[in-house]
C-alpha cells in the first residue's frame, strides 16, 4: 500500500507541474523512467500505470498502430506482475507490427514470446519462438543479428542436451561482431561461463577450463556479477581436481573463497557451500592430507545447509545429501573414523 501511495503521489506531482510544457518525446521518456523506478521497487501496479501513460502519449503523437507504441507494449510486458498481462502486451505489439508488415518488429515480438515462455518454464514453447527469430533473422540480414544472438543464447539455455546447448552457444558466439561494443564483454563473460558449465557437466575438463578462463579474463575489463566469477573459479578448481592438478585447483579454490567472503554475492546455496567444500576435498587429496582442515571446511559447507534447511527446495536438499555423503567419505579416510562413526561425530561438531 505504501509503495502504491508513493506512486500515486509521484504521478500527481508530475502531472501538476507543467507537463503540458514538455514535448511528447520528453513525456514518454519520463513516464518510462518512472515505470522502471517503481517496477524496481516491486510496485507492479504503479509500473503498469506509468507505462499506460507512455502508451497513451505515444498513440496521440505517433498513432495507435505505430512502431513507437508497439515498442512500449513490449517494454510493458517485461514489467507485468501477472503472466496473462505480459502475454496480452506482447500480442498488442505483434498485432501492430503485423499491420505494418514490419519484419524487424516481428522478430522482436517472437523474441519476447520466447522470453515469456522461458520465464513460465515452458522451454519447448520458448525454443519454437527463438527458432522463429532465427528464421526471420536469416531473411532480414545483418541488422537483426543482435536479436539472433539472443535467440541462440537463450535457446542454448532451454536445451536439456549439453551438446546441443554448446552448439547453440557457439552459434551465438559467431554473432559477437554484431553486438554493440559496450555490451560485448558482459555478454562474453556469461556466454563463456555457460559453455564452460556444459563442458564441465560432460566431464570434458580441459575444454571447460578453456571457457572458464575466458570468462575470468573478461572480468579484468569489467567487474560485474561477482557471483558468476566466484562460480567460474570454483568450477575451474573442480576441473583441475579431476585432472589431478591440485596446485592449480587450490589456487582457484582460495580465489573463489576470497572473492566470496569479500563481496558476499547473491549465489544459490549449492555454489556457496561449494566454495568451502572444494577446499575440504583438496585438503583430503593432497599428498600429505590435512584431515583437520578438510573436516573444518566440510563442516562450514554443511552448516550453510543446516542453517537454511527448513526453507530449502527439494533440489537443494538433494544437493545437501550429495555433499554430506561425500563428506562422510572424506571423514572415513581420517584417523577420527577409527574412534567414532561419522554421524555421531557430525552431530557433535555441526553445532
Amino acid at each position: 500500500i505504501v509503495k502504491r501511495n508513493i506512486a500515486v503521489i509521484l504521478m500527481t506531482v508530475i502531472f501538476a507541474v507543467g507537463c503540458s510544457s514538455k514535448s511528447s518525446e520528453e513525456l514518454i521518456q519520463e513516464y518510462t523512467k518512472n515505470a522502471k523506478a517503481v517496477y524496481e521497487a516491486e510496485d507492479y501496479t504503479g509500473a503498469a500505470g506509468w507505462m499506460n501513460h507512455a502508451i497513451d502519449e505515444a498513440e496521440t503523437k505517433y498513432g495507435e498502430t505505430s512502431v513507437e507504441v508497439a515498442r512500449l507494449y513490449l517494454m510493458k510486458s517485461q514489467m507485468a506482475e501477472y503472466a496473462i498481462d505480459a502475454l496480452r502486451d506482447i500480442q498488442c505489439a505483434e498485432t501492430i507490427y503485423e499491420s505494418l508488415n514490419d519484419g524487424e518488429g516481428m522478430v522482436k515480438s517472437n523474441y519476447y514470446y520466447g522470453d515469456y515462455y522461458l520465464r513460465m518454464g515452458d522451454a519447448a514453447q520458448a525454443i519454437e519462438y527463438y527458432d522463429k527469430v532465427i528464421e526471420l533473422g536469416e531473411a532480414l540480414g545483418d541488422e537483426i543479428n543482435e536479436w539472433k544472438y539472443e535467440a541462440y543464447f537463450y535457446k542454448g539455455l532451454c536445451e536439456t542436451d549439453e551438446r546441443k546447448s554448446i552448439e547453440m552457444f557457439k552459434e551465438a558466439e559467431k554473432l559477437f561482431a554484431f553486438i554493440p561494443l559496450e555490451k560485448q564483454n558482459t555478454k562474453a563473460i556469461t556466454l563463456y561461463r555457460n559453455i564452460g558449465v556444459c563442458y564441465y557437466n560432460l566431464d570434458m575438463d580441459e575444454e571447460a577450463i578453456k571457457y572458464f578462463t575466458k570468462a575470468i579474463e573478461g572480468y579484468e575489463k569489467e567487474e560485474k556479477e561477482i557471483g558468476t566469477l566466484v562460480v567460474c573459479y570454483e568450477l575451474r578448481s573442480s576441473c583441475y581436481i579431476d585432472l589431478g592438478n591440485l596446485e592449480y585447483a587450490m589456487e582457484d579454490a582460495w580465489k573463489a573463497k576470497e572473492l566470496f567472503e569479500e563481496n558476499t554475492p547473491d549465489m544459490d546455496i549449492w555454489d556457496r557451500a561449494g566454495v568451502y567444500f572444494n577446499i575440504a576435498m583438496l585438503y583430503s587429496f593432497i599428498d600429505e592430507p590435512e584431515h583437520d582442515k578438510a573436516l573444518e571446511y566440510g563442516l562450514i559447507a554443511c552448516r550453510m545447509y543446516e542453517e537454511e534447511k527448513e526453507g530449502l527446495e527439494v533440489d537443494d536438499l538433494e544437493g545437501f545429501k550429495v555433499i554430506k555423503e561425500t563428506f562422510e567419505i572424506l571423514y572415513d579416510d581420517t584417523p577420527y573414523a577409527r574412534q567414532q562413526d561419522f554421524e555421531t561425530w557430525y552431530q557433535e561438531n555441526i553445532k
